[in-house]
């Protein structure tokens, strides 16, 4: 992990340069980075956990007039300066809102679960400091992830109603009291029901008046748009080209799963339009109004969400006739902070299988889908192996576990694998007894069992191996995250409970491990491998679901 911050500060005339340590990060949650804000005029460095953060600042203008005084003798360290020293659980992000002279951060402190906009003196920006603003305050609904400050308007990016949001802020200085205020506030709207909009990496202008967003849907390929940031108004300035796409051939919805604790639970569904489909007409109507084969896809861990964004990999799914489903599950913060650390961590991870299980049975109960292939990576894996395990018998048809971290309770009891520490704030530590049996009660491997439950246990279905789906299991010989003997033993635990108890009159499943002798944990870098690769796994699932001689009737 990075956990040193080094400053160099070159010799002149051939003088020899000067090396300073300036920062150690000693606790092995955190990690170390750096940034510098958009104003160009202060440079911050972080020490992040999963849970907790601490920033650090050098005002780069100081910095440049002491190297002007003084050279390589100049002493860096003493330019470093605490923002607000680290709190268990309270995270905050910061730019530098320069036409204010202020800081503005967005933080979860005083309980904002969801994170709110605040602001302080350049000078003292302690959190005793801090200050919400009063025409801007916190909104549960609003999940603010990114605060970057041009010269003279700021653009907060986050999420509300489940979509990434942007939001277009002009701030003002009051004179009276010296805080900074929100004079102006614009969410940026587009057209489709289901999208992803991300601020772009290469707004590099501080003084400009529009800004790059990158914006695309499960049908619309990646568009740079330019944002007026004074109208809201966005303009495409290019789409990446798909050979042989057409967009109109194709459309995406929004639906919605009832889980069984109530709540719901949204998927991002694509889908290829067939000869009876008629435009202008309900899109929902008409895609539940025919089964189809369906690739139904999860993660729900760490927070990450999965966007409806364009994957031109999956269209030779949706030319045969497959529909392409997203579940958005808890442990994921598509709906919040709150749906991922409230409701899909810790002791309620069980959520996030229970709402997979879920969003295909509600596919199956509305005829909506006739076969289903689930697929996960890493702790998607895990979300694959845990399903097999609590899903009725016959729900899924196919499934793939890409590098899947199925060996939880082992993993989690071992400190000296790496990030294994790192991982407690996601997991809990196996060491207290309450987090080891929650742990064990869901953790692949500990739970295979040769014979299905007929009733439910502890609100539970339990599925037997010798009733498993087709099962595809990737692995990478170089994966530093999830070792390739993880999915190996997973393998080698089933085929050995299916050895012991047998199958019955039952066809044995199919279990197959793919172990790439090349590849690490993001499987091949070269893309062209990567495709051959992605052209394995869909051929595994379209040879089970009998799709491999070309479309489906609808």
């Amino acid at each position: 992990r990075p956990h040193q911050l080094w400053v160099r500060v070159r010799g002149a005339d051939g003088a020899a340069p000067s090396d300073q340590l300036l920062f150690q990060e000693d606790d092995e949650r955190f990690w170390l980075g750096t940034w510098k804000s958009r104003s160009g005029k202060i440079l911050f460095m972080g020490c992040r956990s999963k849970e907790t953060t601490e920033v650090h600042m050098i005002d780069l203008v100081q910095l440049q007039e002491k190297v002007a005084a003084s050279g390589p003798a100049v002493e860096v360290k003493g330019l470093l300066k605490m923002v607000s020293a680290r709190e268990q659980g309270v995270i905050y992000k910061v730019d530098h809102m320069e036409s204010c002279n202020a800081l503005v951060f967005l933080t979860n402190a005083w309980g904002k679960k969801e994170f709110t906009l605040c602001a302080s003196p350049v000078d003292a920006p302690d959190r005793a400091n801090w200050y919400e603003m009063d025409s801007f305050q916190y909104d549960p609904s609003k999940y603010l992830l990114g605060a970057y400050c041009f010269k003279d308007y700021l653009v907060l990016s986050g999420r509300e109603g489940g979509l990434t949001r942007l939001w277009v802020l002009h701030l003002s200085l009051d004179a009276a009291t010296e805080k900074v205020d929100v004079a102006k506030a614009q969410r940026i709207e587009f057209e489709e029901e289901a999208y992803e909009v991300n601020f772009s990496s290469r707004n590099k202008i501080f003084d400009a008046e529009s800004f790059r967003v990158i914006y695309s849907s499960m049908v619309t390929p990646d568009s740079t748009m330019m944002v007026d940031s004074k109208t809201g108004a966005s303009t495409l300035v290019k789409m990446e080209e798909v050979p042989g796409y057409d967009a109109s051939k194709y459309a995406t919805l929004r639906l919605e799963a009832k889980a069984r604790d109530g709540t719901l639970i949204p998927m991002s569904v694509v889908f290829k339009k067939d000869a009876d489909f008629v435009e202008g007409k309900d899109i929902k109507a008409q895609f539940q109004s025919k089964q189809r084969p369906t690739y139904l896809y999860g993660y729900g861990s760490y927070g990450s969400c999965m966007d409806p964004s364009f994957g031109m990999s999956r269209l030779p799914l949706l030319d045969r006739g497959m529909a392409y489903v997203i579940a958005h599950i808890r442990g994921g913060s598509e709906l919040g902070r709150g749906w991922y650390e409230k409701e899909g961590k810790y002791l309620t991870k069980c959520n996030t299988f229970d709402d997979f299980i879920d969003c295909a049975k509600f596919l199956k109960s509305t005829s909506t889908a006739s076969k289903i292939a689930i697929e996960g990576r890493s702790a998607g894996g895990l979300l694959i192996g845990a399903c097999l395990n609590r899903a009725p018998p016959g729900l899924f048809d196919a499934a793939v576990a890409g590098v899947p971290f199925v060996d939880v309770m082992t993993t989690m009891c071992d400190p000296s694998i790496p990030l294994t520490v790192i991982e407690w704030e996601e997991w809990g530590n196996p060491n207290e007894s309450k987090y080891h049996d929650y742990i064990k009660s869901y953790s692949p491997i500990d739970n295979v069992q040769s014979a299905s439950s007929s009733e439910e246990k502890d609100g539970v279905d339990k599925c037997g191996v010798a009733d498993y789906p087709a099962l595809l299991i990737t692995a990478g010989l170089h994966d530093p995250r999830v070792a390739y003997w993880e999915p190996a033993k997973w393998m080698a635990t089933m085929r050995h409970v299916l050895a012991e108890s047998g199958s019955g009159d039952k066809p044995e499943p199919v279990l197959l491990l793919k172990t790439d002798l090349t590849s690490g944990h993001f499987s091949a870098s070269d893309r062209y491998k990567w495709l051959k690769e992605r052209s394995f796994d869909y051929a595994f699932v379209l040879d089970v679901l009998g799709l491999m001689d070309g479309s489906p009737k609808l």
